[in-house]
């Protein structure tokens, strides 16, 4: 056993036996803590969860040696509010950090109930905050987009790149490059390190590059471009087909109404041989996305660095292939669009598969506890530290997810004036919808119905479990008001203009 590995191996015993570690003298070295996160992810579309397809052999390989959260879920369907959760710990609905784009136009003031795309409270407290202030060095190497400073996700970050090169998805020939990442991780191996790593390239439009774009749908001959035909198209400045005249589906405009149509204008979604190519091109996505990861962990491990780093990979969000109607992952909380992957590789600790259900709400506060960092009494989720190392999660455990489509203006600042949530089990899931004041709620047993389709909140029988839930998210409502409460100080992010340029490169403006 190595040095490393021994010190380690101490560390990870002083951690077991009394569940914080120290920084001071004669304590055991900080550790590295990496966050990969890739965009958009699934986590059905990689073999670890199911899928049969050869989309993702990096991913498969690191999770043999991980701890696996088989029901990890989000807590927005979006890009912005999910990693803000991530940093902070708090609900969307209290953070209040949106996306821009589709909901981004309303956001920024062309609808009185819609805020501006507001930045996090400077009275919060991110993860990169607590492990900078500790004497770790930080780093952030993202795809831009909804990752952005104008809201605060460097907050904490000594270096913040936002390179689109660091991952831009499919819409520009924007290839992945590791090098300024490498470079930094190479500049401060021999000290402790926290580093985001981020990567859109699994989000739509899906135009992988070859191999990967026939690969999973050889013999597709339809008329949904591959990678060079479309990026010549949108160099060209073509915007692709016309929008569908009167005669077209009620499914096709619908769809076209809320994605821009130079890549889903060749898409018709009343067209199953259509939805199973754009399924084989995000599996395309996927497969590229995987091999980005794969120069990520090689970096670590060429660095020396792996006996002392925890690395944990993970997405933001899901993505819909019309399973509940829509594509990509407009603010609905059904399963395929909140049901992420989490693994996390912890020297010391031995591989497994968790079944009990986590949110990423949870991962800030159980990097806290595996570092030896005070966890900020702010943050409502909850460590999943004793389910690494192998104990039982406790039987009433349920994961909350939000969106906030509409926000109102009030003596407590801006607050939800429509919010949907979901709370999910190892079991049930509840869906509630407050929209204009009347208050929707689905119901879904997932043990015989894992795809959330058949709904039975109207069911006499469930009455009782649908009512406790009630009582729940009550609960919940207040909790999150009382911590919204506390964080009212709201200012508007200001966008540069290379942030426009890549929301427009994502989709989500025009």
């Amino acid at each position: 056993m190595s040095s490393t590995a021994a010190r380690w191996l101490a560390f990870g015993l002083a951690l077991a036996a009394f569940g914080l570690g120290g920084c001071g003298a004669g304590a055991p070295e900080k550790p590295n803590v990496v966050v990969i996160s890739l965009d958009t992810l699934r986590a059905d579309a990689l073999g670890a969860y199911g899928e049969s397809r050869a989309t993702s052999p990096t991913f498969d390989r690191f999770a043999s040696g991980a701890v696996v959260f088989d029901h990890a879920f989000s807590q927005a369907p979006m890009t912005a509010p999910s990693h803000m959760t991530l940093f902070t710990s708090l609900y969307p609905s209290v953070h209040r950090v949106n996306n821009l784009g589709a909901e981004g136009n309303r956001a920024q003031g062309k609808s009185g109930d819609v805020p501006a795309q507001w930045r996090v409270d400077p009275n919060t407290t991110t993860l990169a905050e607590l492990f900078r202030s500790a004497g770790w060095r930080t780093a952030a190497f993202h795809g831009g987009g909804n990752v952005n400073k104008s809201v605060g996700f460097d907050d904490g970050f000594e270096w913040f790149d936002g390179k689109p090169q660091n991952g831009m998805n499919g819409n520009a020939d924007r290839p992945f490059d590791f090098t300024r990442a490498a470079a930094w991780i190479d500049e401060h191996a021999d000290e402790p390190f926290f580093l985001f790593l981020h990567t859109y390239v699994p989000h739509a439009p899906y135009v992988p590059p070859a191999p990967w774009d026939r690969a999973f749908d050889p013999d597709y001959a339809g008329p949904i471009p591959y990678r060079d035909a479309f990026l010549a198209a949108v160099q060209r400045g073509e915007p692709g087909p016309p929008p569908p005249g009167d005669g077209a589906s009620a499914a096709r405009k619908r769809m076209l109404r809320h994605t821009p149509w130079q890549f889903w204008g060749y898409v018709d979604p009343d067209s199953a041989r259509e939805v199973q190519h754009v399924r084989a091109l995000y599996a395309g996505d996927v497969r590229t996305t995987d091999d980005a990861l794969a120069t990520m962990l090689a970096k670590l491990a060429d660095a020396g660095l792996d006996e002392r780093t925890i690395v944990v990979v993970l997405s933001d969000h899901g993505e819909g292939f019309l399973e509940h109607g829509v594509f990509e992952h407009p603010g609905k909380l059904y399963r395929e669009l909140v049901h992420v992957p989490l693994a996390l590789r912890v020297p010391g600790l031995a591989p497994a598969r968790v079944a009990a259900p986590v949110g990423l709400i949870d991962v800030a506060p159980t990097l806290c506890e595996l570092v030896g960092l005070p966890t900020p009494a702010s943050m409502q989720g909850r460590s999943f530290a004793g389910e690494l190392r192998g104990s039982p999660a406790p039987a009433t455990r349920a994961v909350w997810s939000e969106f906030v489509p509409r926000w109102r203006d009030s003596e407590a600042g801006f607050v939800p004036l429509d919010l949907l949530r979901a709370r999910r089990d190892a079991r049930w899931t509840y869906l509630a919808t407050l929209k204009d004041g009347v208050l929707v709620e689905e119901l879904y047993d997932r043990s015989v119905d894992p795809g959330e389709t058949r709904d039975l909140a109207a069911l006499p029988e469930h009455e009782a479990r649908r009512l406790a839930f009630r009582a729940e998210l009550e609960a919940e409502e207040r909790a999150c008001a009382a911590a919204r409460a506390k964080l009212t100080t709201q200012s508007a992010g200001e966008l540069e203009q290379s942030t426009l340029d890549d929301l427009k490169q994502l989709g989500y403006a025009r």
